[in-house]
């Protein structure tokens, strides 16, 4: 029930689209309706009743309940006790009958403090169907700009967002209700996020007319830039979720980064490249991984920020171990992304792309240098498949190459301290890798973000 739910700052009401047959309920007349009165008394509180019988006398003396609307667009509500008050009409309650659904926010009175929500329906005249009451925190600002049946069962969802202070900082949720046919209830929720949520659109990705998809970014606000949650677990990039009707409840789909302005490091092209490959979308994989394998690219913002925890060559003068580590360190990120285009030119039945950027590989990253490691992954992953294996044996063959190339001097690898703070990939306080070479070590803030399988999946 909404009672449980906590502060909200915006109520979003999707619209139905309406049609002419259905702008007038079977309720209503072409009466002469009378002032609403939002009557506070001497305590501070809000004759809620008293208001409610205001509305329904309303509604019952106007010729459709489009009145209401404009009547409460005209009201200068913004005082000390009541903040907003908006009106919404759409079939919230499934029965082909458009009902009227009243928001008031009065996060100081005491009775009834936050936000009040009354659903009317059309029966013989109006009657009042259900009301919630939410508390809010005071001077958190609520609007519902419009209403739509995104599941596609004939009654209208309503996507709430409401905010809350959680170790001195802002954070927002995410709720989808819908009437139950007793009161409105929780379908779906996300967060909360640390920063909030953007503009939350409505997309029909699986081209199924009968139902819509939405896309929900999360914000989070850090220092001077963004970040933002990601399965529940923070981290300094914005992302979004798709979420689909499935087994009659929203289920979340691919997560991905949102913030392109963030592609020009080599580490969060990376980052970036194993979300789209996790949710499938191998085509933007593709694109992110060819950056990579081009090269040339700083592994993130002034790289760490600090110096990378290498353990460089006496010989090897102060003011160049910083271009040095952000060399070798690129070359291990540019061959992971050759050894993963050649999976995908394997996954789309592409041999001979595969066996011209094998050539290239091995050219660039010979034996004895830094980078091989993932050549010769590759190289037993395209052998394996020409001979016939499954891939899954091929990939396990490449797994097995993996270690034995660690094992042995054919890579160089990285000396790094393994104890140092941050890690090696550390910057603006996260850890973006645990290993300068292996690249499928996951540090344990991004565990529950992203994996990097030996394999696309």
């Amino acid at each position: 029930m909404i009672k449980r739910l906590l502060p909200i700052i915006l109520l979003f009401l999707l619209v139905h689209p309406v049609t002419a047959q259905d702008r007038i309920p079977a309720c209503g007349s072409n009466g002469n309706p009378s002032d609403i009165n939002f009557d506070i008394d001497e305590g501070g509180n809000l004759d809620i009743n008293g208001f409610h019988e205001q509305v329904i006398a309303f509604l019952d003396n106007s010729e459709n309940s489009y009145a209401l609307v404009s009547y409460f667009a005209s009201l200068n509500l913004n005082t000390s006790d009541i903040k907003h008050a908006q009106v919404i009409v759409a079939d919230v309650t499934g029965n082909g009958v458009l009902d009227v659904l009243t928001i008031i926010h009065a996060p100081l009175l005491p009775t009834p403090r936050g936000i009040v929500i009354s659903l009317f329906t059309c029966d013989d005249g109006y009657q009042l169907a259900s009301t919630e009451i939410i508390d809010t925190p005071e001077g958190m600002h609520v609007e519902v700009p419009n209403a739509i049946d995104l599941n596609n069962n004939g009654r209208t969802d309503i996507l709430l967002r409401y905010n809350e202070v959680i170790g001195m900082k802002y954070h927002e949720t995410v709720y989808l209700l819908e009437w139950d046919g007793a009161a409105l209830d929780v379908t779906w929720g996300a967060g909360p996020v640390y920063g909030g949520h953007g503009d939350i659109r409505l997309n029909n990705l699986d081209e199924d007319p009968a139902t819509l998809e939405f896309t929900v970014p999360y914000y989070y606000a850090y220092e001077s830039g963004t970040a933002t949650s990601f399965n529940q677990f923070s981290f300094v990039r914005d992302i979004e979720t798709v979420y689909t009707w499935q087994n009659n409840s929203w289920q979340a789909g691919c997560t991905h980064f949102s913030d392109d302005e963030e592609l020009g490091y080599s580490f969060t092209i990376l980052h970036s490249a194993e979300v789209w490959r996790a949710c499938g979308e191998f085509d933007e994989a593709g694109g992110l991984y060819f950056q990579l394998w081009s090269g040339g690219l700083p592994l993130l913002p002034d790289y760490w920020g600090t110096m990378p925890p290498i353990v460089y060559s006496d010989d090897l003068p102060s003011e160049e171990r910083l271009d040095y580590a952000a060399t070798i360190a690129g070359r291990y990120l540019s061959a992971f992304a050759g050894y993963r285009l050649i999976q995908l030119d394997i996954h789309g039945g592409n041999l001979e792309d595969a066996e011209d950027r094998m050539t290239g590989l091995v050219n660039l990253f010979p034996a004895g240098q830094h980078g091989y490691l993932y050549v010769a992954m590759a190289q037993k992953l395209l052998d394996e498949v020409r001979n016939g294996a499954t891939l899954d044996h091929a990939c396990f063959a490449a797994e097995q190459t993996f270690q034995q190339v660690r094992d042995s001097d054919d890579d160089p690898g990285i000396d790094y301290v393994e104890d140092a703070p941050g890690g090696f990939y550390w910057y603006s306080g996260f850890d973006h890798g645990s290993n300068p070479d292996n690249l499928f070590a996951v540090p344990p803030n991004l565990e529950d973000m992203i994996t990097i399988p030996i394999c696309l999946q």
